[in-house]
């Protein structure tokens, strides 16, 4: 009877904990989905060329030809596509399907990953990851960072480089307050507006973006949408970093390191495991 009992209580466990690792693997930042085609048409390409000529100061000239490189919250693969198109083999990670669609049309042969950076898991390992375009500030709680980084180091092969920028505050003073920026495409209309709360340490953009459904009528479907990142300080990041096992860690920021005054406040750390 005994025997019995433990086999079924083994048997429960194994069904509480499997259905908790599903739902753990279905823990995605899915924010994104419902503007991925606004951020394939406006953002990716601008943030591709600023991401693309740094890391071609900090990172590329360290990598042998043909590296493998996994892009974290690769978005809709510009940045991936570029470093493909450089003889780099590339992996694109991102917790958003809709932008994951966009990445596989530019590169058909890269393996992509739909999962968070919190709880990806991949048993390939790699030469660098790269994390751009601030996503990482996404990542709302400082034990959230940590698990990110956790897993960024378990993904890289030994000396493998962790590349990835920041927004610190002074990027936020100086970038985060849109005030109805209008956009327009293929009939759709939109309105911008950006915010940074210095107090709980949130930026935030919003979106109203206006689709026609009969324009005889004059009549329209608005999608109001919201981002959020949090700002941490450049203390938290390193703490984050060192939990996470790196110790050689190196921070350029934009303006003072890298020369590039326009995006003073955004920092780019380079990391060795």
């Amino acid at each position: 009877m005994k025997n019995v009992y433990k086999a079924i209580v083994c048997s429960l466990l194994v069904l509480v904990i499997g259905n908790l690792s599903v739902v753990q693997a279905q823990q995605r930042y899915t924010d994104y989905d419902p503007i991925a085609d606004f951020y394939n048409r406006f953002w990716s390409i601008p943030l591709e060329r600023l991401a693309i000529g740094k890391l071609e100061k900090v990172l590329l000239p360290n990598l042998k030809p043909k590296a493998e490189i996994l892009d974290l919250m690769c978005g809709t693969g510009h940045i991936a596509a570029t470093l493909h198109q450089k003889g780099f083999r590339m992996t694109g990670l991102d917790g958003s399907a809709k932008m994951l669609e966009y990445a596989k049309k530019k590169i058909p042969q890269m393996k992509t990953i739909l999962a968070d950076a919190r709880y990806f898991t991949t048993p390939k390992k790699f030469d660098a990851v790269i994390c751009m375009s601030d996503g990482l500030n996404h990542i709302m709680k400082e034990e959230g960072l940590t698990k990110a980084f956790t897993q960024v180091y378990k993904a890289l092969k030994p000396k493998g480089q962790f590349v990835f920028d920041m927004n610190w505050e002074e990027r936020y003073f100086k970038a985060w307050n849109l005030r109805g920026l209008r956009v327009e495409y293929d009939n759709v209309e939109g309105i911008i507006s950006s915010s940074y709360n210095k107090i709980n340490r949130v930026g935030s953009i919003k979106f109203w973006l206006y689709y026609p459904i009969d324009q005889a009528k004059n009549t329209w479907k608005r999608k109001a949408w919201e981002l959020t990142q949090y700002c941490y300080t450049p203390e938290q990041i390193k703490k984050a970093l060192q939990k996470a096992g790196f110790q050689t860690i190196k921070v350029y920021e934009a303006n003072q390191d890298l020369g590039d005054a326009r995006n003073a406040g955004r920092a780019y750390y380079v990391c060795k495991k």
